[in-house]
C-alpha cells in the first residue's frame, strides 16, 4: 500500500538519485504545478471522473516535491510545516473542532472569510 509517508521517501529518492530531480528548485516546479491545477479543473469542467485521480495525484506529487525541494534548501521544515498548517486550518475552520452546534455551509463560509481576513 503506498501513503503519504512512501510518497515522500520517493521524493527524497529521486532528488538523490535523478538528475532532473536533483536540479529543481523552488522557482522551477510552481509552473508546474500550475499547470496540473489547470488540468484538474478541466478535468471536474468535463466531468471526466476516469482522469480526475491522475490529474489529483499529479498535483498532490509536484505539491509534495516542491515540500521536498523547499525541505532540502532548509527554508521548510516538514514536520513543522504540516503541523502548522493543520493548526492554521484548525483555526480558520473551527466550527467542527469546538462548536457542537451545526452551523450552515453559508455560516461556515463566513466564518472562514473573516478569519481569512484577520491573518
Amino acid at each position: 500500500m503506498t501513503t503519504i509517508i512512501g510518497l515522500l521517501e520517493t521524493t527524497a529518492n529521486l532528488r538523490e538519485r535523478r538528475p532532473w530531480e536533483g536540479e529543481q528548485t523552488l522557482v522551477s516546479i510552481p509552473p508546474i504545478l500550475a499547470e496540473e491545477t489547470k488540468e484538474i479543473k478541466k478535468t471536474i469542467m468535463k466531468m471526466d471522473l476516469e482522469n480526475f485521480n491522475e490529474e489529483i495525484g499529479s498535483a498532490l506529487w509536484d505539491s509534495m516535491f516542491l515540500m521536498r525541494v523547499a525541505e532540502n534548501s532548509s527554508i521548510f521544515l516538514l514536520d513543522a510545516g504540516v503541523g502548522d498548517f493543520q493548526n492554521k486550518m484548525v483555526h480558520r475552520l473551527a466550527s467542527p473542532f469546538a462548536d457542537p452546534r451545526q452551523m450552515s455551509a453559508l455560516e461556515v463560509g463566513e466564518q472562514c472569510l473573516t478569519i481569512r481576513r484577520k491573518e
